[in-house]
């Protein structure tokens, strides 16, 4: 059984730890925000409820970003559970997408970010269902080149 990583499954890999690392900046960089809207809603700012959907919104993010960053690290090793742990960031992806249409107000650039926040998802569901990718993952000897 061949057990080589191939280059897109590197990319894929690295793609992952990027988007890992982003999504917990931008979710510290949330979090940061929260408590600056929450420290100004006590003084009639923000609403509190506002605030505090952003807060778990960051939580969520890292939460996100934390599986993108561990898939990443076990695509590259050719782990068995990097195909599990990519198809988890898939649907954390899709379920972030779906909450972040529902919440914004204007409907076609909603839209849009919907839309072209699939294409990643799609793209990792599509490579890890092929039967190389499967084979490559399934079995715990490895053999990384």
């Amino acid at each position: 059984m061949n057990k080589t990583r191939t280059g897109g499954m590197t990319a894929v890999g690295v793609i992952n730890i990027v988007f890992g690392t982003v999504g917990i900046l931008l979710s510290l960089l949330t979090v940061i925000t929260s408590h600056a809207l929450l420290s100004r809603s006590f003084f009639g700012g923000h609403e509190g409820q506002e605030v505090l959907v952003l807060l778990g919104m960051a939580l969520y993010g890292v939460l996100c970003a934390g599986v993108g960053i561990a898939a990443g690290v076990a695509v590259l090793k050719v782990s068995s559970w990097g195909r599990f742990l990519s198809l988890t960031y898939a649907g954390l992806f899709v379920l972030s997408a779906v909450f972040e249409l529902c919440l914004s107000t204007p409907l076609t650039p909603k839209i849009i970010r919907f839309i072209l926040s699939m294409i990643y998802p799609l793209i990792l569901v599509i490579l890890f269902q092929k039967p190389h990718w499967k084979e490559v993952f399934t079995s715990s000897s490895r053999n990384v080149a």
